[in-house]
């Protein structure tokens, strides 16, 4: 696959062809996240081959005593299934008459758009917008509108919280407790199976046909790890259905959590979802594009003349420099990956502040200091493996994790079957 830097003077990073064999990339370069949260980019519609994570900074959990600690990956609120006329929608399938996904960096909003003709040769218009919340650090949002093009359509909607979900098989949760209230909000509260740490998700759908919200009944589907509502719906020719979904993450390791107790977060996230409800998916999106000019755009402003594309990438790096920060909390620090994806389990690597420190220490001193009190915190740890390797002092690990972690560096990688005999 390849990547159109064509609109990188509107700080625009596009895909112009849907290529089902190489999803990983844009699912990590067109990752959002605002520090707190990592949403990796997998689309609405599943796919073979596809990783679809959803990481929150320091909630690390060891699957095995035999397996080292890392980010476990939560729930999935991002599936969203749609059926027209009794055929599922997916790229794989049919054929695509126009296809674009694009991240805008200056707003840290993801669109997709797509004129699909399905297998019966029936048309249809979507798209697709996401936006992870940089004020409301637990909040995100997906809009979706699809147009009958060439005939009206009966369409279902089927999303909600799907918690059987892995880190590459490593099954980090109990199977959760599943509620539905007032017969609109989907809430999801799982437990790590080792660290102990309860996530509350919450999730509910607003619907409009033609700028006129509907009244729409969820069908509640309870399964093992899985909680969903069946919407469905008659749309006309050339008329629009949009979708907006909502979504929050609260868990027992957030700072503003600490004292309360599990029914607590719950009724807390359940509120939140609710003030989110309220905003709709325009209002988050503009406060996200606002927030993220006050505290980056606006605050280091950085041009480079006469050569678009190496302004562009000085943009992205400042880009994900900002998402996978933990500026709320000096409890976490950088994991090599970022937030982007599950490679190197979320571990923050020794030498991560001679890469990333200066840029914090020139920009952003305050977040800069609460990485160097990440590792005046893991101190413990460092001590403990000194002491294991027979030294007096700090040896600070080559990965760490949480700040009693200790060393989580594997201590076995990959054999290499090719050489090894």
């Amino acid at each position: 696959m390849a990547l159109d830097y064509s609109r990188a003077g509107e700080w625009i990073l596009r895909e112009d062809s849907f290529d089902p064999k190489h999803l990983g990339k844009c699912e990590a370069v067109m990752c959002l996240g605002n520090g707190y949260l990592g949403l990796r980019s997998a689309m609405e519609e599943k796919y073979l081959n596809e990783t679809r994570d959803l990481l929150v900074n320091g909630t690390f959990n060891q699957f095995d005593p035999s397996s080292v600690t890392e980010l476990p990956n939560a729930a999935d609120m991002t599936a969203v299934e749609i059926s027209v006329n009794q055929e599922r929608f997916t790229l794989d399938q049919g054929s695509i008459d126009f296809y674009s996904r694009e991240l805008n960096i200056r707003k840290a909003e993801l669109k997709r758009e797509a004129v699909w003709i399905s297998p019966k040769g029936e048309q249809f218009s979507l798209t697709f917008k996401r936006v992870v919340s940089l004020s409301r650090l637990h909040d995100f949002a997906i809009q979706v509108q699809i147009t009958p093009l060439s005939g009206d359509a009966e369409i279902e909607i089927k999303s909600g919280i799907d918690g059987r979900v892995t880190n590459t098989g490593a099954q980090h949760f109990t199977e959760g407790d599943m509620r539905l209230y007032e017969g609109k909000y989907i809430q999801y509260v799982p437990r790590t199976t080792q660290s102990g740490i309860t996530f509350a998700l919450n999730t509910v759908h607003r619907f409009w046909a033609e700028g006129e919200e509907l009244d729409l009944l969820a069908e509640l589907h309870m399964e093992i790890r899985n909680i969903y509502g069946a919407y469905r719906v008659r749309v006309k020719k050339g008329e629009t259905l949009r979708i907006e979904k909502y979504c929050n993450v609260y868990t027992t390791r957030d700072l503003e959590i600490q004292g309360k107790t599990v029914k607590e977060m719950q009724a807390l996230s359940l509120e939140k979802l609710k003030e989110l409800k309220g905003f709709g998916y325009a209002e988050l999106a503009a406060d996200t594009e606002a927030e993220w000019n006050r505290q980056v755009w606006e605050r280091i402003p950085i041009k480079i003349e006469g050569n678009t594309y190496d302004d562009f990438a000085v943009h992205f790096a400042q880009y994900h420099l900002r998402l996978m920060v933990p500026a709320h909390d000096n409890r976490m620090n950088i994991g090599a990956k970022g937030l982007t994806g599950e490679g190197y389990r979320g571990h923050c690597f020794w030498d991560t502040e001679i890469f990333l420190l200066p840029y914090y220490a020139f920009t952003q001193p305050e977040t800069a200091r609460k990485l160097e009190e990440y590792r005046y915190l893991t101190l413990p740890g460092a001590r403990r493996k000194a002491a294991d390797n027979g030294y007096q002092g700090a040896m600070f690990p080559w990965e760490s994790a949480w700040m009693d972690d200790g060393e989580v560096t594997p201590e076995f990688q990959n054999a290499d079957i090719v050489t090894a005999f």
